[in-house]
């Protein structure tokens, strides 16, 4: 599982093993698709959504994308996590999102995993934890494969 929502490194890890290789902005736009027609993302600055709607593109989703935001203050991955110094702005973002037609929001850091249910619970939509979702699918795999 690659836990940065970048996936740095997914396409050269999959040409160099037969093993299975879980992104986790892949699994976590699967899921929210799974759960609703659009989705919105949640990026931890502006300057990586760029980079991340070229992947989408590539994915073949971006007509399901509500769209992606960032806070405006940049969040470190440490402080994604802290309630007290990220919950707001994860919620004005989310609120954003939501009023643009998402009705599932990935959280895209891996570092926002504890605030997942917070969210959730504020916004009234699914808030999917990326990490969680490319867990999720390395395990099925896992399981998968024992029987």
């Amino acid at each position: 599982v690659i836990a940065c929502y970048s996936q740095p490194g997914l396409d050269l890890v999959r040409s160099e093993t037969t093993r299975p290789v879980i992104g986790m902005q892949d699994a976590g736009i699967l899921t929210a698709m799974a759960v609703a027609d659009r989705f919105g993302v949640i990026a931890v600055a502006a300057g990586s959504i760029p980079r991340h709607l070229r992947h989408i593109a590539r994915m073949g989703v971006l007509d399901r994308l509500a769209g992606e935001a960032a806070p405006e203050t940049v969040l470190t991955v440490a402080e994604c996590g802290d309630a007290a110094k990220s919950f707001r702005p994860l919620l004005a973002v989310g609120e954003r999102l939501k009023a643009m037609g998402a009705g599932a929001i990935v959280g895209g850091c891996a570092g926002m995993s504890p605030q997942r249910a917070s969210l959730e619970a504020a916004l009234g939509v699914p808030v999917i934890d990326a990490t969680q979702a490319a867990v999720g699918l390395a395990l099925t795999r896992v399981l998968g494969a024992r029987g």
